[in-house]
């Protein structure tokens, strides 16, 4: 589902000229698959545990240490590789705006930070890795008694997050007060009913599951636009649940199975995930860069995109992740029984998931526009003032800076994208919920002397392009 939406969001390719009513399809349902994703990690990592807290041998700090290496052994060589491939490739291959900032590649590879230039999905491994930290300290705590720790966490957790919805709203995007963990425990609860051996009219549950998904996804489009963390929850999040559990009953009783090629599928997934934004990018540099785009029409890239990450994908997983992932399990977990080791190992890893988290972030006011010299008129041609197309602006031959006066319901970043000498260039610039201004700055001479914007995802649910100013 992410993997499609981005095949027609790749950054600075204008939607890749994709008919509307498919990015609109895609845009409804894609985003989606972040927490379907999350709901099943939550099964996933909390049935693995749990099999280490009820068979395992050894200490509390060897069984948690166990966990751990085989979730980094999962988790960081396929992301380090791809990394590695979107860092040489920068700036030529570009996934996100320069104006992003570039934060140190240490910090990116311990998944440390979520806004990351490089590899933008990957800020869902930075909730996944805070989960695993999560479970990881009560592994520490007491094996046995895990599934109640849970509880008391995702219970405590949903609390605060609840309490901070409306005393402090701002709040809600930081990993510990964002009620999208709420997916992770909703993966949890799935896993208990499905050891429990409950499940009745598995069908019928599928079927619910998927027209409360598919509802959620209409009106999230629009009334929240994937800006509403708790809609995300209930409307995404329990949706999936049902599906999941859905599925792991009929798998049960009734013998049923995806086919090999879904199967494999599945399993390359993840390296599927992590590898699709920097191809994608990658590949629509190519095109541009050989002037393939003036040989066929943009679109038809489309496929032959999606192709080349299914590809690398297949690839990753048998030649870095499986491989890999095998190595570190049979050379680390022998030294994870030791007890010296275990109890550095386990707080360490708790204490890297927990850097990742900023403070909490207040309310910041538009700045003051800077005072700049009129540079003549700058106008809409097409598309229309709440930008939610590619839209495109005409500016004055000497014009180094655009400023927006906008309006919106919620902060969010404009992108412009242009060309010099066939060359692509892109900005970004930030504004504020309200009425204020979004300046972005650009390079002379332009070719054809008009941009192109848009508004990055997820989009505010209300926004107006009020006037357009050019400044030299």
């Amino acid at each position: 589902m992410v993997v499609l939406v981005h095949a027609v969001s790749i950054y600075g390719s204008g939607n890749l000229g994709a008919p509307a009513f498919i990015r609109s399809y895609l845009w409804m349902v894609g985003p989606a698959g972040v927490d379907v994703f999350f709901v099943i990690s939550g099964f996933i990592i909390s049935t693995v545990a749990l099999g280490a807290a009820n068979h395992a041998s050894g200490t509390n700090a060897s069984i948690a240490c166990g966990f751990i290496v085989k979730r980094a052994a999962r988790i960081y060589p396929a992301y380090w590789v791809a990394l590695l491939f979107a860092f040489a490739a920068w700036p030529a291959v570009l996934a996100s705006d320069i104006g992003w900032g570039q934060k140190p590649l240490w910090r990116l590879a311990l998944l440390m930070e979520r806004d990351n230039y490089l590899i933008i999905a990957a800020w869902t491994l930075v909730y996944e890795m805070y989960f695993y930290a999560v479970v990881a300290v009560l592994l520490l705590l007491s094996p046995p008694r895990l599934l109640t720790s849970l509880t008391v966490w995702g219970a405590a957790s949903m609390i605060v997050a609840a309490m901070i919805a409306f005393a402090a709203p701002q709040w809600q995007g930081e990993i510990p007060l964002s009620p999208m963990i709420g997916e992770f425990l909703l993966g949890i609860f799935v896993g208990h009913l499905f050891r429990k051996g409950l499940g009745r009219y598995p069908i019928a549950g599928i079927a619910v599951g998927l027209i409360w998904f598919f509802v959620a996804c209409e009106i999230n489009v629009a009334y929240f636009n994937y800006t509403n963390p708790w809609f995300r929850l209930i409307g995404f999040g329990v949706g999936a649940a049902v599906v999941v559990y859905g599925v792991l009953v009929v798998e049960r009783d009734h013998q049923w199975t995806f086919s090999a090629p879904w199967q494999r599928l599945g399993d390359a997934s993840y390296s599927i995930y992590i590898w699709h934004q920097p191809i994608y990018a990658a590949a629509f540099a190519a095109v541009v860069y050989f002037g393939l785009d003036q040989v066929a029409p943009i679109w038809a890239f489309i496929a032959p995109f999606v192709l080349i990450v299914l590809c690398v994908g297949f690839l990753s997983f048998h030649l870095i992740e499986r491989p890999a992932q095998s190595f570190i399990n049979n050379a680390l977990l022998p030294i994870s029984t030791k007890v010296g080791f275990a109890r550095v190992a386990v707080p360490a890893f708790a204490l890297a998931a927990m850097l990742a988290i900023p403070a909490p972030k207040t309310f910041i006011e538009m700045p003051k526009p800077v005072e700049r010299a009129d540079a003549g008129v700058a106008k809409i041609i097409n598309g229309d003032a709440h930008i939610f197309e590619a839209t495109r602006v005409d500016i004055p031959k000497d014009a180094t800076v655009i400023r927006f006066t906008v309006n919106s319901s919620e902060p969010g970043k404009l992108y412009a994208g242009y060309h010099i000498e066939g060359t692509l260039k892109q900005k970004w610039a930030e504004f504020q919920a309200g009425s204020g201004t979004a300046e972005l700055e650009v390079q002379q001479p332009v070719d054809g002397s008009h941009i192109w914007l848009q508004i990055e995802t997820p989009r505010p649910k209300n926004f107006t392009i009020l006037g357009v100013q050019a400044f030299r």
